[in-house]
């Protein structure tokens, strides 16, 4: 409960320390690994958060968050390959991991998959993932599927706020497929 509370006031250090005695008190502590990689993350220690959501998911190999959090930190290394294996199996456990989803096909990319298959995993993402949708109309507009690319478009644009970045860059592209 200390963890929990200093990570809740973002003391980080102080959390990862507390959890760092959990689990050296009782080393089959998997949430106490699955919360230690959290913060580890959350300071920017992803190789050491990589080792901790391991040794979570060896303990519980179906752990509900250590999988997906594992799969999140190895994208953010580029590790896609890894990434989308750890994926599958968090999937199997949560498979309306929208961000999970939006992992694994971007690991699919990565690896020249199956388009089929990374278009319907982009699709399941775009509930939390906005920019999924982004994703998926370029893959569409390479695959000659205009139209399906211009529903995504037009679906960003309705999730997004005025002010988003990426808003004019996105009606642009529009106004080039409508032609």
């Amino acid at each position: 409960m200390k963890g929990r509370d200093a990570a809740a006031k973002h003391s980080y250090r102080d959390a990862a320390d507390s959890f760092r005695e959990a689990v050296t008190l009782d080393p089959e502590f998997a949430d106490g690994f699955n919360e230690l990689g959290t913060v580890e993350a959350e300071l920017g220690d992803l190789a050491h958060s990589v080792d901790d959501f391991q040794k979570a998911v060896d303990l519980e190999p179906d752990h509900p968050y250590a999988l997906p959090n594992l799969s999140i930190v190895l994208a953010r290394l580029r590790r896609f390959h890894e990434a989308g294996l750890v994926a599958r199996r968090a999937l199997k456990v949560a498979p309306r991991a929208c961000k999970i989803h939006f992992i694994l096909a971007v690991s699919l990319m990565d690896e020249n998959g199956d388009a089929g298959e990374v278009i319907d995993h982009l699709e399941r993402a775009t509930d939390e993932v906005p920019k999924a949708h982004l994703v998926v109309a370029d893959l569409l507009v390479r695959l000659e599927r205009p139209q399906d690319a211009i529903r995504h478009l037009e679906a960003y644009l309705q999730v997004t706020t005025p002010d988003d970045p990426y808003r004019s860059t996105v009606q642009a592209r529009l106004a080039e497929l409508n032609q």
